[in-house]
């Protein structure tokens, strides 16, 4: 899948469901979850407006 697809799949997944991990997309498209990452990013570039919300196990009580 090209990179393109994979932004527009995301947005149109997004449109669907309002949460999904990076861990999730990066298994739907078998990319690493930092490829997901830049695509977040670069959706952001494209002004589409993508919120991101990072919590780390760590933090989790």
């Amino acid at each position: 899948m090209k990179k393109v697809e994979r932004l527009i799949s995301i947005v149109m997944i997004l449109l669907q469901k309002e949460i999904v991990s990076a861990t999730e997309f990066a298994h739907l498209f078998n990319v690493s979850k930092r490829t997901i990452q830049r695509d977040m990013e670069a959706l952001g570039y494209a002004n589409i407006p993508i919120m991101q919300n990072t919590v780390r196990m760590e933090d989790m009580p």
